[in-house]
Order: C-alpha cells, then sequence, then structure tokens
C-alpha cells in the first residue's frame, strides 16, 4: 500500500488519480491519513485547481469520512459548500449530500432544504433522491406530490423513475409523453422503449415511435435515432431480419458512416451473420476507433490474422 500511495501522491491534480486514491486505501487502515491528505487540498485556493476538481476532492473526502462512521460531518461538508457556492456547487454535491441525510434518517432536513432552497436547480437534485427513496418504501404517491415542484423534462424524468419502478407503466408512460422527442435529446425515450420492452410491450413502443416520426421534419440524424430505436425494439420482439433489413435499408449503412455500420453489425450479431456484419464494417472510413472496433469484430469470429494485419496497416491518413 506504502508503494501504490507513493505512485498516486504526485498526480492528484487529476480527478482520476484522487478516485483511485480513495478506492485502493479502502480496507487498509488508512482513511485517517487519507482524509487528511484530502482536507489539505481542499483547504488549498478553489482557483489553483478549478470546481470540477473541487467538486470531486468534496466528494471523496466524505467518502473517506463516511465509511469512517463520520457522515454527520461528511453532510456538514457538503452543506457547508452548497451554501458557500450556490452559483458553482455542482448536482453530484447536491445528491451526495441528500444521500448522507436519507441515509442517517434526516428527511425532514432533507425537505427542509427541498421547500426553502432559493434555487430549484439545486432542489431538483434532492428532489429525486427522496423521491427514489419514498417509492421504494411503497410511498408512490408522497414521491408523485413531491415532484410537483419540478418542471418540464425534469418532472417527467422523476415522475417516469417513480412510477415505473413501481409498476404503474401506463401512468409513468402518460406523464413522460410530452416531454419525449426524436431527438431523445433528454434520454427519457430510451428509458420508456426499455421499460416497455421489459414489460412485453413491444407493440406499444413501436407505436410510440411512430407517433413521433412526423417531428423529424426530414431531420436525417433524429430519423436515424428512431430507426436505430425501431430496430431495438424489433430485436425485443425477435424479428431480428426485420430490425437487420430496416438498418441497411438507410443510406447511412451504404455510405459508411461509421456509427450507422456500427449500430447495424451490433443486430447483425444478433442473427449469427458475421460475414455480413465484417463486409458493413469494411465499408466505414477508416480511423483509429473504427480500426479497432472491425478488428475486434474479426478477432470474435476467429479472422484473427485479418485482424492482426488490420491493426498492423498504417492509418490511410498516417
Amino acid at each position: 500500500m506504502d508503494e501504490a500511495l507513493a505512485v498516486l501522491r504526485p498526480h492528484l491534480a487529476d480527478t482520476w488519480t484522487l478516485r483511485t486514491l480513495v478506492e485502493v486505501t479502502e480496507g487498509h487502515g488508512r482513511d485517517v491519513e487519507i482524509a487528511g491528505l484530502l482536507e489539505a487540498l481542499l483547504a488549498e485556493p478553489a482557483t489553483r485547481w478549478g470546481a470540477d476538481r473541487g467538486s470531486t476532492l468534496a466528494l471523496v473526502l466524505c467518502q473517506v469520512l463516511d465509511r469512517q462512521g463520520r457522515g454527520d460531518e461528511a453532510a456538514r461538508l457538503l452543506r457547508a459548500r452548497i451554501d458557500a457556492m450556490r452559483g458553482s456547487v455542482r448536482g453530484g454535491e447536491v445528491k451526495e449530500y441528500a444521500r448522507l441525510l436519507v441515509r442517517q434518517g434526516r428527511r425532514a432536513e432533507l425537505l427542509a432544504f427541498i421547500t426553502d432552497d432559493t434555487q430549484l436547480r439545486l432542489a431538483e437534485h434532492a428532489i429525486r433522491i427522496l423521491a427514489a427513496e419514498l417509492a421504494g418504501e411503497g410511498r408512490v404517491d408522497e414521491a408523485v406530490d413531491l415532484a410537483a415542484a419540478l418542471s418540464g423534462a425534469t418532472r417527467a424524468g422523476v415522475l417516469f423513475s417513480v412510477l415505473g419502478r413501481s409498476g404503474r407503466i401506463d401512468e409513468a408512460v402518460a406523464a413522460v409523453r410530452p416531454a419525449l422527442d426524436p431527438w431523445d435529446s433528454n434520454g427519457l425515450l430510451c428509458n420508456v422503449l426499455d421499460l416497455l420492452a421489459d414489460d412485453r410491450r413491444v407493440a406499444q413502443a413501436l407505436a410510440l415511435l411512430d407517433e413521433l416520426a412526423p417531428r423529424t421534419q426530414g431531420d436525417r440524424d433524429a430519423e436515424q435515432k428512431l430507426d436505430s430505436y425501431r430496430a431495438w425494439m424489433l430485436c425485443e420482439d425477435g424479428r431480428e431480419e426485420e430490425a437487420f433489413a430496416l438498418l441497411l435499408a438507410d443510406p447511412g449503412a451504404q455510405e459508411g458512416t461509421g456509427h450507422w455500420a456500427f449500430l447495424v453489425t451490433d443486430h447483425v450479431d444478433r442473427t449469427g451473420r458475421p460475414a455480413e456484419a465484417i463486409d458493413v464494417l469494411l465499408s466505414v472510413p477508416r480511423t483509429g476507433w473504427s480500426r479497432s472496433q472491425l478488428a475486434e469484430r474479426m478477432i470474435k469470429y476467429g479472422r484473427v490474422e485479418e485482424a492482426l494485419a488490420l491493426l498492423r496497416a498504417p492509418l490511410p491518413d498516417a
């Protein structure tokens, strides 16, 4: 452990290294030392490191404090940061503050924060945590009432999560429907389709996609997004051939558009047609990423020598 710490210490300006430090030291009796180190770093001027690193420092320090049984100190630390940095505090800190209060049974304090907070942007993160906790206890209607303070896609997302996990699927879909768009800009459409597929409601999912289709207005990216979701639902329904035909019919597959070609092959994988998958991928303009993806699939299909030759060959623009 001493060697690991010696390696990591010089690189603590990096947020990944901070997280790694906390992870690898868990259970090794070094929490007091690590907490002291993180507290010293967090005390440095915020302008030296930037808000992102400051947020990461606060969160990993709270993680160490909490595993020492000092969760109340962690909560105080986060609340102090929230109060002091209102305009620049990160959502992750508010969520962790809410989780700590829930774990400590301090729901009244959390509710007071939610209702008294003057910036709904901050309260939204806490509402998500408390609503999920209430729903998990079967207090769904209370969670729904709590979400009423929100608006737009945020409100829809919380209601969908609460109602969906409680088995009230029709209500969940109805709650989120006004916020859906064919670009899936907020990720809600993907979540709805996933829920419907799990409940074996593929016909309903496909109908929902058809309902959104007229709103693409010739936007090819949106059309492709909906087609990719249609293919997904068709595969969920055991209709892989239809999914493959739908994807290959798009000009993106014929033109070798990278994302589209790899999407096609993901579905081809389901049908056990490796030769066709490789042919589609060979049409993709060669980049470092596409080459590695193609090589990975070649190896998967037993074409190891071709994969090695591909990896050894220089890229076209090299």
